[in-house]
């Protein structure tokens, strides 16, 4: 009896932890009626939208369903968007109102749309469908820490630790959002664990349906690329790099297609809006002198919203282990994932709409 819990003990622990969190905040998300939040009547409405017609189009009859499918509300705070935008109140903070196009959603469907069969469950239950999106948030936020545990090619007691601080993440306070946050997060843990299983291709397809909702998660597309050159370049079967790249032409156009959903949303906004990135109409920072470096070092070190204030420790550690690796190890591909790192705060550092300090964390 004792060698049965003593073998594999931290993969056990793992598992339970995964269970106890999935367990404790499934009721906790149902004791917490759904409310209007942030751009939660976006991706809301979207998943209306795409069951009603499988467009990301709003139309009036989604307006309508929305009154029948989701509380009270958070129908208002669609309605109110809606009667906004209409009106001229705001054309561009709730949907936006295109000339001879139409009125859509600021984000691609892509969340709204892995929504919906949770949705549908809810409904054949007679339950209020706002539900969905915090229960979707929930189950795909478990199932890449499962999907973590089970597969990344490390010993257990690591798998324990990223477990446990995966579950103790800020990031847990965006699970009863109606929005892609947690969705992002997760695709990102995929694609993490794919990269270090050297599955460039679907490392790709993770992080580019992730980036169909937020670009600036595409900087770790190039760690990707990076890190497939990288192990194509080091072998020592072929002599001239020219032969490796053209031996392997057949996986590079399949990483390529790979990363085909991420530009689907530029062709998508260009095709119908004239613009490649909607967010591009709220606005750029100023482009002086130092004017993003200033904004990308105040995201780190800022005291108010900066990461390190609040995740020091673990960004001490992370400092730490990356030296450690570099200097005793020779692996260079550390300095990648910093640098992919700070090339995400520098892209989103461009916008001038970022919010900060929302449900009391950075």
């Amino acid at each position: 009896m004792k060698k049965f819990f003593i073998k594999d003990l931290y993969l056990k622990l793992s598992y339970i932890s995964i269970i106890i969190f999935a367990i404790c905040m499934f009721f906790t998300l149902l004791s917490t009626p759904p409310r209007p939040i942030g751009e939660s009547d976006d991706y809301m409405i979207t998943t209306i939208s795409l069951q009603n017609h499988f467009s990301i189009q709003i139309l009036p009859e989604d307006i309508i369903r929305a009154k029948n499918d989701y509380s009270k509300d958070n129908a208002n705070y669609i309605e109110d968007s809606w009667n906004k935008v209409l009106t001229g109140q705001d054309k561009i903070r709730y949907f936006g109102l295109f000339p001879d196009v139409g009125i859509y959603p600021w984000y691609m469907g892509t969340y709204s749309l892995c929504c919906i069969p949770v949705k549908v469950i809810l409904a054949k239950m007679n339950v209020d469908q706002s539900y969905a999106f915090c229960l979707t948030n929930l189950l795909l936020y478990c199932l890449a820490i499962l999907f973590l545990v089970k597969k990344i090619d490390i010993s257990d007691a690591e798998k324990f630790v990223i477990c446990i601080l995966l579950i103790c993440s800020p990031t847990i306070n965006y699970l009863y959002w109606p929005s892609a946050e947690i969705f992002i997060f997760s695709l990102v843990i995929f694609s993490v664990v794919f990269l270090s299983l050297k599955k460039f291709i679907l490392a790709a397809l993770s992080i580019a349906i992730a980036g169909t909702l937020n670009p600036t998660v595409m900087m770790f597309g190039f760690l990707i690329i990076f890190d497939f050159y990288y192990v194509l370049l080091s072998s020592k079967n072929v002599s001239f790099y020219w032969e490796v790249i053209k031996v392997n032409l057949q996986k590079e156009i399949l990483l390529f297609l790979a990363f085909l959903p991420f530009f689907s949303t530029y062709i998508f906004n260009y095709s119908h809006f004239g613009v490649f990135n909607l967010q591009s109409l709220l606005g750029f920072s100023p482009f002086e002198p130092f004017g993003i470096l200033e904004r990308t070092f105040a995201y780190i070190m800022d005291l108010n919203y900066g990461f390190l204030p609040y995740f020091w420790i673990v960004m001490l550690l992370i400092s730490l282990i990356s030296l450690y690796l570099v200097i005793c190890r020779h692996d260079l591909r550390v300095i990648t994932c910093i640098c992919a790192f700070i090339f995400t705060v520098m892209a989103y550092a461009i916008t001038t709409h970022i919010n900060c300090g929302m449900t009391g964390i950075a």
